[in-house]
């Protein structure tokens, strides 16, 4: 996966206001929409505030927590079973329908180290929190709260 500047939510040279943020409006309908689905119930809808980067949905699938990340900057979408610390989790069926908005971001994918070459587009703000945090994995960077 490439990464791309100011997914962090840290970016100098690509002042995030320039950025256009994902729509919580538009995230809250999709998640009202996936919970049509007869096994899920739609919990809670949080919108994203500073310094967390992700917006989050909490769901039940058959009385299973399962709290959905919408990055703020960038339609990537994460699943995990717990999210302090985030515990990433594979996509659970029940929700698929979210890829309709956005895309769906596997545990595999999340739980890997990002190459030097993804590292490479990131803005030199973003290098250093990456430094300075030490995120164990690609989820951590793409859903983060530092501040």
């Amino acid at each position: 996966m490439v990464l791309a500047k100011g997914i962090t939510g840290f970016c100098k040279e690509c002042d995030v206001t320039t950025i256009e943020e994902n729509d919580y409006k538009e995230f809250r309908t999709a998640c009202y929409d996936a919970a049509l689905h007869p096994e899920v119930t739609l919990v809670n809808i949080v919108e994203c505030d500073y310094p967390f980067t992700y917006h989050k949905a909490l769901f039940d699938i058959n009385d299973e927590r399962v709290i959905v990340l919408l990055n703020s900057y960038y339609p990537l979408v994460s699943f995990a079973k717990d999210d302090d610390p985030l515990d990433f989790c594979d996509i659970p069926e029940q929700l698929t329908a979210l890829s309709k908005h956005y895309t769906l971001l596997d545990e595999d994918t999340l739980l890997t180290y990002p190459t030097g070459k993804e590292l490479q587009a990131l803005d030199g703000e973003e290098l250093v929190a990456i430094e300075h945090w030490k995120p164990r994995n690609l989820g951590e960077i793409i859903f983060n709260t530092w501040d």
